[in-house]
């Protein structure tokens, strides 16, 4: 797959978005780690949504990527995550804060941008799979 550079206004409409960390020289896209998680496992759980629709519900514009971008990233995250595990993604430290942060309601400020709230909406839907994958586990292991 052929890099695509970004122009400027492209570049900044892609920063805007929470899941992304930084572009890299108008062509790289470095990505939220949890973010990488959620996909994966959204992937998992609902094996009919398409690469591109869950970068859509995150709230990437994915006119601006090259087609193929959404289902070649998913699958090398996909493999990375069956080759490492969850921990390739997130520490145990953050796994544990991020159970912690939605053992009860998430109440969330006035001052907060609606980028922060729908970043939780996402973080909550990961912690959410990452408590089924940790039951699954817990049923696999009981069984044998």
């Amino acid at each position: 797959m052929k890099s695509k550079i970004y122009s400027d206004l492209e570049v900044e409409s892609l920063e805007k978005s929470p899941f992304v960390l930084e572009v890299r020289r108008k062509r790289f896209i470095h990505y939220d780690p949890l973010f990488k998680l959620w996909t994966i496992l959204q992937r998992k759980k609902y094996p009919e949504k398409s690469c591109r629709e869950l970068f859509e519900y995150a709230g990437f514009n994915t006119k601006l990527m090259n087609p193929k971008l959404p289902q070649t990233r998913i699958k090398s995250w996909e493999n990375l995550y069956y080759r490492y595990g969850m921990d390739y993604f997130v520490s145990e430290k953050t796994y544990a804060i991020l159970l912690d942060y939605f053992k009860g309601e998430v109440f969330i400020s006035k001052d907060d941008t609606q980028t922060t709230i729908y970043k939780l909406k996402i973080y909550k839907e990961l912690k959410d799979l990452l408590m089924e994958e940790k039951e699954n586990e817990k049923r696999c292991t009981f069984k044998n």
